[in-house]
């Protein structure tokens, strides 16, 4: 697929979802070269599922208002991003197991649309795509911080 369709789908997906949830999106791309035929080879509706499962977490997570930072960067086969929001972050139970099926960090989200399998889902697909997923805390925001990545195969 083509990098940039990739990017352009996801950041579309991305300011719409923070029209919903009212926050700001600060959006920085660092690509390796601004040529619009760089191309990635990614099972295209798979790659940006799970990237919007973690955008989606940072939503639903973040206060009304407040800003998700989302740095996006491609290099030697390597598309990655990194999302940052402005809720409390997670839990170091969450830290350990935020990426196992049917964990939920947040024992209010019981029921409802949310199973624990968002970031299970999008830690496989990065796997099953040479890349990984690293949860952690930023240290900008104060939110949640998690790391996706996607090598070309």
């Amino acid at each position: 697929m083509n990098v940039y369709d990739v990017l352009a789908d996801i950041k579309k997906q991305t300011l719409g979802l923070s029209e919903v949830y009212q926050h700001q999106i600060n959006w920085k791309e660092e690509l390796e070269s601004e040529n619009s035929d760089s191309v990635i080879s990614v099972v295209y509706d798979r790659v940006v599922r799970a990237v919007m499962n973690v955008v989606r977490n940072a939503a639903e997570h973040t206060p009304k208002g407040s800003v998700i930072n989302i740095t996006v960067t491609y290099s030697d086969g390597e598309l990655a991003f990194t999302v940052e929001d402005s809720g409390s972050g997670f839990t170091p139970e969450g830290l350990a197991h935020g990426t196992e099926q049917f964990f939920m960090d947040d024992s209010s989200r019981t029921g409802g649309s949310h199973y624990g399998i968002g970031l299970f889902f999008a830690k496989k697909v990065a796997e099953e795509h040479g890349g990984k997923i690293v949860l952690a805390n930023s240290n900008e925001t104060s939110g949640a911080k998690v790391e996706i990545s996607f090598t070309s195969q």
